[in-house]
């Protein structure tokens, strides 16, 4: 999906968009698979092995491994690669002064 391609899909572009708490956050459907896992953990704990693994099989791990491998490692590769080119279009360019370069480096952090 992202390896080898000039962006990822899931991450965007554009570094004011960037989520400024995870590097990549997860997606909407990521929360439901979660609650299942903690559902099952639960059921576990008092006994219910069967129900457990049963919940456990509904998870989409496949989705899951799928989203972490081709976007959730790639998203650091990402957002690292397009700020070191802003930079370096910026320091071309010239910054006016330090705060111009300071306010810069604060919103792509």
């Amino acid at each position: 999906m992202c390896r080898g391609k000039k962006s990822c899909s899931e991450l965007g572009v554009i570094p004011g968009d960037w989520s400024k708490e995870a590097p990549l956050p997860p997606p909407e459907w990521f929360k439901h698979e979660l609650l299942i896992f903690n559902d099952a953990v639960y059921e576990a704990s008092i006994g219910n092995l069967n129900h457990s693994i049963q919940l456990l099989q509904k998870i989409k791990s496949n989705a899951i491994r799928e989203w972490y491998v081709e976007h959730g490692q790639m998203s650091g590769f990402f957002r690292d690669k397009i700020a070191l080119v802003r930079l370096i279009k910026l320091i071309n360019n010239g910054f006016k002064n330090q705060e111009e370069l300071l306010m810069w480096v604060m919103s792509v952090t």
